[in-house]
């Protein structure tokens, strides 16, 4: 996991693969003009998602994770809680859909940790890293995000 702000990616990108410079180059366009949806950056080895919703409490929410692709999670408005942990390797999947939608869920684990994001800051999640996104610092509220996936094989050796 990585997180930090985007006006200070331009000081830290040399430490990182050029795929992830070509998703944040998404950040840099008028992210308020685009309409919420999928948006392709390069094919679907590398695309972006505009989400406009509303966070909701941990509890309604079951931690995530990917098999063949990187997340990058980017807040424009709003502020979001994160919950992150590693997945136990014997932790069984409460719905498995990684060979469909490269996604599966699993039971919250009371030991996890809580990562607040609030306008300006991104996390990557890479594959295989548990996180549980949307949910809401205090009370619910709106959130406009942007999410970048980046396909994993465009960064391993």
């Amino acid at each position: 996991m990585i997180y930090g702000y985007l006006t200070r990616w331009e000081q830290e990108k040399h430490m990182y693969p050029a795929a992830l410079h070509t998703a944040m180059q998404f950040l840099h366009t008028n992210l308020h003009a685009l309409a919420d949806g999928k948006y392709p950056i390069d094919g679907e080895a590398i695309f972006g998602v505009v989400y406009r919703g509303t966070t909701v409490p941990m509890v309604e929410k079951e931690p995530e994770l990917h098999g063949q692709y990187i997340d990058i999670h980017y807040v424009v408005e709003g502020k979001e809680r994160f919950v992150v942990q590693p997945c136990p390797p014997a932790t069984a999947p409460t719905k498995d859909t990684l060979a469909t939608a490269d996604v599966a869920f699993y039971p919250q684990d009371p030991t996890a940790n809580i990562l607040d994001l609030g306008p300006g800051q991104y996390v990557v999640f890479l594959p295989w890293q548990q996180h549980t996104p949307c949910c809401a610092v205090g009370e619910c509220g709106p959130l406009f995000k942007v999410i970048l996936k980046i396909r994993a094989d465009l960064i391993q050796k």
